[in-house]
Formats: structure tokens, sequence, C-alpha cells
């Protein structure tokens, strides 16, 4: 396992800059990272379903409307890991679906000190749909109807964590795809490279939780900032920005120790904000301890 490691941080070191299009876009991933990151499925030693969907821009025709499942659980006594994600991401003419399986493994470094490393491979499928385009028959650009590409792909990622403090990277996609190569324009993928960092910051009875995300493309650096007080062990509140051009505010709720429900809204601060209504993201996740050494209890990423 430990040459496994060392091959996953070479193939950091040695990944080629580039950029990516059409990514889908979360705010509800800190319970969640999983939908980025393939280490994380061992992480919390637990069975766990989760739920989610944004819809982007409402107002605005075409805007992209996302949902995805996602399920892990641990086994081999919690070292070792495995799960699904399933996105369908909706944009214009654009539908396209993904499915990755991921398997990972943790290495305990110390009292309540682990490193996980999490590979995941699958396909997308890249569907245009142009006759759902008003006047499209007219326009020479669409001279076909429908475009309809699968391809397979890969990731890794690390995650490094502490009870109160965590940080990973990964490719999700390493894979690069490019249409000048392809009889068809709709394949066009290029890397992304996530980064995400958090922790808990002691707040007198109260707990608060800052914590950070970046994606980064060839040609591209976003990012995402922000932080949540929980309270009555309960409920955690939130505000955040993205890029300092979109603003919004997330709520979670424990509605029992095992379901958890959370609700994010978004408004951009640039010239859009007078053509739509801003973003929605809501997510519902269950959680189980059934196997050998599972457990369930409080955790806070």
């Amino acid at each position: 396992m430990k040459k496994l490691i060392v091959i996953i941080i070479v193939g950091f070191s040695f990944a080629d800059n580039s950029y990516a299009q059409h990514e889908p876009i979360f705010t509800q991933y800190g319970m969640n990272q999983g939908v980025f990151n393939p280490a994380y499925s061992v992480v919390n030693n637990v069975v766990n379903v989760a739920m989610m969907s944004r819809v982007q821009w409402v107002g605005l025709q075409g805007a992209p409307f996302t949902n995805s499942l996602l399920a892990s659980t641990t086994f081999f006594r919690n070292k070792g890991g495995a799960g699904l994600i399933i996105h369908n991401n909706k944009y214009g003419a654009s539908n396209n679906i993904e499915v990755f399986a991921q398997a990972s493994y943790k290495l305990l470094l110390g009292l309540n000190t682990q490193i996980s490393v999490g590979i995941q491979g699958g396909y997308l499928n890249y569907r245009n749909d142009f006759t759902a385009i008003e006047e499209a028959d007219l326009d020479p650009v669409f001279n076909t109807a429908n475009e309809n590409v699968t391809v397979p792909n890969i990731g890794m990622g690390l995650f490094f964590n502490t009870n109160n403090f965590y940080v990973g990277i990964s490719i999700p996609k390493f894979m690069e795809y490019n249409s000048d190569e392809s009889s068809s324009d709709l394949l066009n993928y290029k890397k992304h490279y996530y980064g995400s960092i958090g922790g808990i910051l002691p707040a007198g009875l109260l707990k608060l939780k800052v914590f950070g995300l970046t994606i980064i493309t060839e040609s591209d650096f976003s990012y995402e900032l922000g932080s949540s007080i929980l309270l009555a062990e309960t409920i955690w509140a939130g505000l955040f920005t993205r890029n300092l051009k979109a603003f919004g505010a997330m709520g979670q709720i424990e509605l029992t120790d095992r379901l958890k429900a959370g609700l994010t809204i978004e408004l951009p601060s640039t010239e859009l904000v007078a053509n739509q209504y801003g973003s929605y993201e809501a997510f519902i996740s269950w959680e189980m301890a059934v196997g050998r050494k599972q457990l369930l209890k409080r955790r806070y990423f």
C-alpha cells in the first residue's frame, strides 16, 4: 500500500497543466467530498448514501441543472473503502452522465490522524440534442440533430485529516480528450485539479468551521471560501463566496443521528444578478453502521 501512495503522489507531480469545461459545481460538498475526491470514501467509518441537486441561474434558458447520487462504505476493519458516484449534468442542449466506481485505502499516522488514498474509474457520456434549441435547423452550425459520445476516464485523490482538520487534493478525471482529434466537437475535456482545506476553530460554546476549495485548470483558477457555525449540535449555518463574484448562505440540519439535509442559496454580484433569480442546491444524506468496526459518531466534514 505504501507503493500505491508513492505512485499516486508521483502522478500528481507529473500531471500536465490543463483546462476543462462543463464541470458540475457544488457548494454542499462539506460532508460529501467524494464528489471530487475518491479518497474520501474511506474517511468516515460508515455506510453513506447521499443525493445532491443543484439548479444554477434560475430564470436563464438552458441554465445548468445537476443531480448526483453518492454511495460509499468502509470494510476490512475500516481500512478499505468503496464508493459509487453518478452525475447527471444538463445545460443548454447538453445532457451529460458520469458514472465512477471508487476504491480507497486508509493509513493511520497516529491518534486520530490518518491519510487516505483513492482511485476511481468509469465513463463519461456526452450528448447534445440540438432539436431542443428553437430555430436550430436554420443555422448551418447545427449540422446534425444529435451528438452522442461515450469515453472512459480515471481519477485519483489524497485526503489527510484529524478530528478537527482536513486537506485534500484530487484529479477526478485524469484523461483528456481533444475535439480536434475526434469527429465530434462534443468531445472536449481537460483535467481539473481540486484542492480542499478546512478545520474547526474554538468559538466559546459554539463550533466554527472554516473551509476553502480551489479548482485549477490550464486557463483558469477559481476558489471558494466560507465558514459555518454549529448551533445546538444540530444545525450548521454559514456564508461563503465564490471568486468574490457570487455570495451565498448555506444550512444543514441533522434530523436524526442518521439523516442529514441541507440547502444553499447563492446570488451573483455581477451583471447576471439582473437576469436571473439565483442558484439553489439541496442534499439529503443517510448513514448506517452495519459493517464490522463501523460506528455512527459526530463528524464535521
